[in-house]
């Protein structure tokens, strides 16, 4: 059964069932994520959007001040949130809710595939190598997103 027919119940196990496979979790440990226990795993299936494929959704990353003009991403003294070093304008808004900067993405927006897969490459992982500009992130994302989804019409002609 495809995975977009599967009910929700259904899907949400499968999920759960896949990330704490012996085998998967060997990958990911591969890759540096690691859970100490399979118990300790939740991952938890979350329905987005694809209704946002054009980059014009990142337009506010700089009328909200979290890039300059040049593209430049603005930075901020580091905190941890949650293991993630808030070390930018862009993760603050991503993901400290009590920042001012929260409100520059509705919780529509971040509920949107685009947002995910940009939010993603922001944040990277542990060998990531930053960068300074915002313009890479959004080539990147762009790319990604062009790779992984696929416009069609359907029976109504839409």
């Amino acid at each position: 059964q495809p995975v977009q027919d599967m009910p929700a119940q259904e899907l949400q196990r499968f999920v759960a069932e896949f990330f704490c496979a012996r085998d998967v979790r060997g990958v990911l440990q591969s890759k540096g994520i690691y859970a100490s226990k399979a118990e300790k795993l939740k991952p938890e299936v979350v329905e987005l959007s694809t209704s946002a494929l054009n980059m014009q959704f990142f337009d506010k990353l700089q009328q909200a001040g979290l890039v300059s003009h040049n593209g430049h991403i603005k930075g901020r003294i580091e905190e941890d949130f949650e293991g993630i070093p808030l070390v930018n304008k862009i993760r603050e808004a991503a993901f400290d809710e009590g920042s001012e900067l929260y409100d520059t993405f509705s919780e529509s927006d971040r509920l949107e595939f685009l947002y995910r897969i940009f939010i993603h490459l922001n944040v990277g992982g542990a060998s990531n190598q930053y960068e300074d500009h915002v313009e890479r992130y959004l080539e990147v994302t762009k790319g990604l997103i062009r790779d992984m989804l696929s416009v069609r019409t359907a029976d109504s002609g839409e």
